[in-house]
């Protein structure tokens, strides 16, 4: 590997010396593209399908996704790549930081900033003192602001083109915001409507109280839009319709990265109405690109719902009976995340709608991928593209829940695709099936940028690099870990290849003290709320055993292991009102390393089949 690496990796460089890098250095690092897309399942492509089944299909029907697969062809598809927080900000706080949950203290939606002890660069802020040049376009997602800035994003991009700019320059499709006053949930959206002659008219949305129920208006049955009525927290959700407009919102993002790329070296005005300077061309390019779909509002265009009959669908299969099972933390989570109110019909659109619009969001990424490598050619430069599908997953009726935030695999499985254009570095038409995790990104991307992480200083990284894991020159992980709390509570999952293990990891009342975050050790195990399918002979996690007596000394095996790794092991739970140590303190140690990707389960703990 390391006459790969030599391409462009001619010098190991630490922090401190990043800022002395020479030109000519730099010209041998790849520029870079970092897309990743908002919920979308990785059954949604056929690469993976037939990577893991031999089906172009998803079990629940059709999908269409030849871009992306063509960017398999060409590069390396990981099928085994895990979230480490099945929701949007706690998922992406760990991706941008190359850090699990319990070390940077980002569990949920909370607003995190840098005033901490604790506190390490992100991606981008590491990839610009590299020398490269960072952009950011579309959805960011992670929760990480300025404190000096009043909570504004903190400059690590050095440019940024997020939704909400588009959205002030009617460049949407329906934008929604969410308040509560005096115990009232009041959902307030606009529609940005296109006629028959291409003009685009605003016409607002208010459903004034979300505890009740609501009527759909002309419009929206026009479209025909599918609203949860039950969801007991996010009631109201668009989870099917035909999109207002002929362009989705991920159409502009799309506008806005090819904007930047063909104005090199210039100045120019983005489509947000802002002064932006494009593309530099003497320095390598860091771009994020943030796409939107499948994330609710499922509105794909009307194209893409026709090229997917409805009639090809299925439904999940779901027993109510499932959840005798399951702990009470496992069936609030159901309850909390089921669309009981909807008609078979009204599922199946749903079902159809997700997969539609991820077909759309497929030409999107085409389109982006095959940009980003002609710039690159434009320049002789060599190139990386990350293709991250999903921040986390989403159910579609699987487990009874038509969302995301829980420990099962379709919250938490996701796929990766890497190419290159450096040979042999993402060897095309691989498929790697061992397990990865999001942390995984920032070292990758570092080792891209000429950093040498084996260092000390970045001792703090919780990933590894996917190149080395490509190779297969680095044991195998023996399970990943997930962490939850939006949606479901505190929860943590440690998942194998034979079985998946969930506990609540801090006692329902968090006034509780627990300075050494001990609770789980201590608890009595009804208070733990455990959970373990056998994935031998339940793939689809649908029978909870951890009540079962022969599957009792497996439990405890893996309850101790999990709390070593997401209560022992430097667990921060931080007050983000508050700066420096006092936010951050205590640390815990009385798990320092026990995350060694190694379980060793002895053999009298598993029961035969």
């Amino acid at each position: 590997m390391k006459n790969l690496h030599s391409l462009f990796l001619p010098l190991l460089l630490s922090l401190d010396s990043l800022h002395a890098v020479e030109a000519s250095k730099l010209e041998a690092r790849p520029d870079i593209l970092w897309i990743i897309t908002d919920d979308q399942r990785p059954d949604s492509l056929t690469c993976f399908n037939r990577a893991t089944t031999g089906r172009a299909e998803s079990p629940l029907g059709p999908v269409a996704s030849p871009e992306i697969d063509r960017l398999a062809v060409e590069g390396t598809l990981f099928t085994r790549a895990y979230c480490n927080a099945p929701s949007c900000a706690p998922s992406r706080g760990s991706m941008h930081t190359g850090r699990y949950p319990h070390h940077t203290g980002i569990y949920g939606f909370e607003l995190a900033h840098e005033r901490t002890s604790n506190f390490k660069p992100l991606i981008p802020e590491v990839m610009k003192q590299a020398g490269y040049q960072t952009a950011q376009f579309g959805k960011p997602g992670y929760y990480i602001f300025s404190r000096d800035k009043t909570w504004a994003f903190r400059g690590e991009y050095d440019t940024n083109i997020l939704p909400y700019y588009l959205e002030l320059k009617g460049l949407g499709d329906i934008k929604h915001d969410v308040t509560t006053t005096n115990g009232v949930t009041t959902r307030k959206e606009v529609f940005f409507v296109e006629d028959e002659h291409g003009k685009i008219r605003e016409e607002p949305r208010v459903i004034d109280d979300l505890a009740k129920n609501f009527p759909l208006t002309p419009l929206e049955e026009s479209l025909e839009i599918v609203r949860s009525q039950s969801f007991q927290s996010k009631k109201g959700e668009v989870l099917a319709g035909r999109c207002p407009r002929t362009k989705p919102r991920d159409q502009f993002i799309l506008e806005a990265f090819l904007d930047f790329l063909s104005h090199p070296d210039a100045d120019y005005t983005a489509t947000t109405g802002y002064p932006a300077k494009g593309v530099r061309t003497d320095r390598p390019v860091f771009v994020h690109l943030g796409f939107s779909f499948p994330h609710t509002p499922v509105i794909p265009p009307q194209e893409f719902r026709d090229k997917m009959p409805l009639e090809n669908y299925r439904i999940p299969e779901f027993d109510p009976r499932e959840l005798e099972s399951l702990p009470p933390q496992l069936r609030a989570y159901q309850r909390e995340w089921d669309s009981p109110g909807l008609t078979r019909e009204e599922q199946l659109r749903a079902i159809r709608d997700y997969y539609a619009f991820c077909a759309f969001g497929d030409t999107l990424v085409g389109k982006s991928v095959t940009a980003f490598k002609e710039y690159a050619a434009s320049r002789s430069r060599p190139w990386v593209i990350m293709y991250v599908c999903g921040d986390n997953g989403w159910h579609l009726g699987e487990n009874g829940v038509m969302a995301k935030f829980g420990p099962y695999e379709k919250s938490t499985r996701q796929a990766v695709i890497a190419a290159s254009s450096v040979p042999g570095m993402f060897p095309p038409g691989m498929v790697v099936n061992r397990f990865v995790e999001f942390v995984d990104f920032a070292p990758t991307f570092y080792r891209f940028a000429g950093i040498d992480i084996s260092k000390p200083e970045w001792s703090y990284l919780d990933g590894r690099d996917l190149v080395a894991e490509t190779a297969d020159i680095l044991p195998a992980r023996e399970y990943v870990v997930s962490e939850m709390d939006p949606g479901i509570g505190p929860r943590a999952a440690i998942r194998t290849k034979d079985f998946v293990f969930s506990m609540r990891v801090r006692p329902e009342n968090h006034a509780v003290k627990d300075e050494e975050f001990k609770w789980a050790l201590n608890a009595r195990p009804e208070e733990l709320e455990m959970a373990l399918f056998d994935l031998r002979k339940d793939p689809l996690e649908k029978a909870n055993v951890a009540n079962q007596a022969k599957y009792q000394k497996l439990c405890l095996f893996m309850k101790d292991k999990l709390s070593s790794i997401v209560l022992g092991d430097r667990r921060v739970e931080c007050d983000w009102s508050k700066e420096g140590d006092n936010c951050t303190n205590p640390i815990s140690r009385w798990g320092t390393g026990a995350d060694d990707k190694t379980l060793r389960i002895p053999d009298d703990l598993v029961p035969s089949l």
